[in-house]
């Protein structure tokens, strides 16, 4: 059986690895810090999860994700693998097999990135946010779009309208 879900955390370790296989398919494999709720009067140790993502999402991960950075996966959750340490102890590697993944700012890079606004006593605007980073389903929507408008547009001058030879106007 297996489990579906979302995670969100930021990218830990080192940048996303991407690997290329001779039958073509990619897979990225990254490690992130799961955050989680605190609990009254506990601290709730973070976790990690070593995920695996596959396809054109793992290509937009290779492209632009990288360690540090906050994501939203959604996929499947495998089953953990229980291994003990060379200190003896018992530990859980816990993994997921993703099919989406989205990149997010943190409020802190946001606050960074907008320079201060001087005071001018005008109405304050809050600045255009720039587009976040399109998913591979959108980038898809948009080639299929792009492809659509330049067909229609060579269909459009591929058939020109014939001027008349006498110099009578039609019609």
């Amino acid at each position: 059986m297996a489990y579906t879900g979302q995670l969100t955390g930021s990218v830990v370790g080192k940048d996303p690895e991407v690997k290329y296989f001779e039958n073509g398919s990619i897979v990225a494999n990254l490690s992130l810090s799961v955050r989680q709720y605190k609990k009254k009067g506990a601290e709730v140790p973070a976790r990690y999860v070593r995920v695996a993502i596959w396809g054109k999402s793992a290509e937009y991960v290779g492209n632009y994700v990288k360690r540090g950075d906050s994501v939203l996966i959604t996929g499947r959750v495998e089953a953990p693998e229980i291994y003990t340490s060379n200190a003896g102890e018992t530990k859980v590697n816990e993994k997921f097999s993703a099919d989406q993944i989205e990149k997010f700012t943190p409020r802190e890079d946001q606050a960074a990135a907008t320079p201060a606004a001087a005071d001018t006593g005008a109405c304050p605007m809050p600045p255009a946010a720039a587009a976040p980073p399109m998913t591979v389903q959108q980038q898809n929507v948009a080639a299929f779009q792009a492809a659509q408008a330049a067909q229609q547009q060579r269909q459009q001058q591929a058939a020109p309208v014939a001027a008349p030879t006498s110099g009578e106007i039609p019609f």
